[in-house]
C-alpha cells in the first residue's frame, strides 16, 4: 500500500538525497511504525541512511513543515503528537474536505481503482483484538481515502486530506473495536455510490462517514 521508494544512486544532488530520506520517514511515520513522540537522532538516521547531516537536517525540517515532526531547538526532532484539540479541529476541515474529494472522485475514478477499493474493504478484520489489529485497520482505512484522494483529481486536496487524516488516526486507533466494523460498512455505501458515478450520493455518504467517525471518537473522549 505504501508507494515504492527511490534508492538514492551515487553523484545525486543533496536535495534528491533529502527528498529520499523525507519520503522514507514520512511513510514510517504515517504508517505508525514510528509513534508519536518517538525521538529523532540526527547521528541514528545518519548510520541508518547512510548520508551526510545535511539531507537528513532537510528533511526533518520539511516534515516539520508538514507538521509530520516537532525540532525544539537545543532538544532536537521527534514525531509529532497530536493534541486532542488538534484531532477535533482536522475533522472539522475533514467534513468539508473528504466530501469534496468523494464528488470529484466519483466523476473521474476508474474500474481499476473501485476494485482496489473494494479490496481495502474486505481486508478490514471481523475482529480486532490488539492494538496491532487497529493499525492495520488504520492503515487501511487511509489507503481507502488516498485513492479517494487522488482520484479526485485535485493535487491540493489531496495533500491536506492526507496530513489531517494521520492527525486523526492518532487518536482514531485507539477506539473500540466495533468503530472499525462500523466504517467499514459507511466505506461500502461510499463504493456504492462511486460504482454508479452519482457524484452527490458519494459527497452524501462521505459527509455521513466523518461525522460518524467524529462522533465515534467524542463517544470515548
Amino acid at each position: 500500500m505504501n508507494e515504492e521508494l527511490e534508492i538514492p544512486v551515487a553523484g545525486q544532488a543533496e536535495d534528491s538525497l533529502s527528498a529520499n530520506v523525507c519520503r522514507a520517514l514520512k511513510m514510517r511515520i504515517v504508517s505508525m511504525e514510528l509513534e508519536p513522540g518517538t525521538r529523532l537522532s540526527e547521528s541514528a538516521l545518519v548510520n541508518q541512511f547512510e548520508v551526510s547531516r545535511t539531507p537528513i537536517r532537510e528533511a526533518l525540517h520539511l516534515l516539520d513543515m508538514e507538521g509530520l515532526v516537532k525540532i525544539t531547538p537545543g532538544v532536537g526532532a521527534e514525531v509529532a503528537r497530536s493534541s486532542f484539540r488538534d484531532v477535533i479541529e482536522a475533522y472539522t476541515i475533514r467534513e468539508l474536505l473528504d466530501p469534496a474529494a468523494a464528488e470529484f472522485c466519483a466523476e473521474r475514478i476508474g474500474d481499476e481503482r473501485l476494485m482496489h477499493l473494494e479490496e481495502l474493504i474486505n481486508k478490514v478484520p471481523a475482529a480486532v483484538e490488539k492494538h496491532q489489529d487497529a493499525v492495520k485497520c488504520e492503515e487501511l482505512n487511509r489507503g481507502f481515502h488516498k485513492i479517494i484522494f487522488d482520484a479526485s483529481g485535485n493535487y491540493t486536496l489531496a495533500s491536506i486530506g492526507m496530513r489531517l487524516i494521520w492527525v486523526t488516526q492518532q487518536i482514531s486507533v485507539q477506539l473500540p473495536p466495533r468503530s472499525y466494523l462500523e466504517s467499514r460498512k459507511e466505506h461500502m455505501a461510499i463504493l456504492e455510490c462511486l460504482r454508479i458515478r452519482d457524484s452527490k450520493c458519494a459527497k452524501e455518504a462521505m459527509k455521513i462517514h466523518i461525522k460518524a467517525s467524529r462522533g465515534r471518537l467524542l463517544d470515548v473522549a
